[in-house]
């Protein structure tokens, strides 16, 4: 979090003129709830979709994506070594300078997360205008007309308020959160700490 030290690591294996900020990111995108406060959700469409991104940032402040996936890969195989940790006011100003890249880096991975949310959604209306058919075909069959209207008249309210649902799923609200950041440097003689 903003408050938080950010560690300063050496970490074997990456050229020596490798130094700068490293985060790995999670990008979130939550749908809406509606607004009738109804407990049980009508609509099957995830409340909740994640994505992780990480983004390194230069010591003359260039984002490079291939070097923090390379430090990503290298942090699960590799052991490094924090050797200091910045203070509080480099590591807040350290920290907003890699969410705003973050940001950046990540709109690649909120946009896949949007796509694929609404196709969730496409195929949850697909299917609920199905299923409310065929309740409504099921209910015509029934012998009693007022007992057919009164089912019918169930059938509307459900549906009227699945829609309602189905329409608060599509509004979506993005999040980035902080899952790791360090200043990494590949040599101990360019760490620049």
């Amino acid at each position: 979090s903003p408050g938080q030290p950010v560690p300063c690591v050496l970490m074997p294996g990456l050229p020596g003129d490798v130094s700068g900020l490293w985060g790995l990111f999670e990008v979130r995108l939550q749908r809406t709830a509606c607004q009738t406060g109804s407990p049980s959700s009508l609509v099957q469409v995830p409340q909740l979709r994640r994505g992780y991104v990480s983004a390194f940032i230069s010591s003359d402040g260039k984002l490079f994506i291939p070097t923090s996936r390379h430090i990503w890969d290298a942090l699960q195989n590799t052991p490094c070594t924090i050797v200091d940790v910045l203070n509080q006011d480099a590591s807040q100003q350290a920290h907003a300078q890699a969410l705003a890249v973050a940001e950046q880096a990540g709109q690649t991975v909120f946009n896949e997360l949007r796509q694929e949310h609404l196709d969730a959604v496409l195929r949850e209306r697909e299917r609920g205008e199905s299923a409310f058919r065929a309740r409504r075909k099921t209910i015509e069959r029934v012998g009693l007309p007022k007992v057919r209207r009164h089912r019918m008249q169930e059938c509307d309210a459900d549906e009227k308020a699945w829609y309602e649902e189905l329409e608060a799923a599509q509004k979506v609200v993005p999040e980035i959160r902080t899952l790791l950041l360090m200043r990494i440097a590949g040599d101990i003689n360019n760490a620049g700490f």
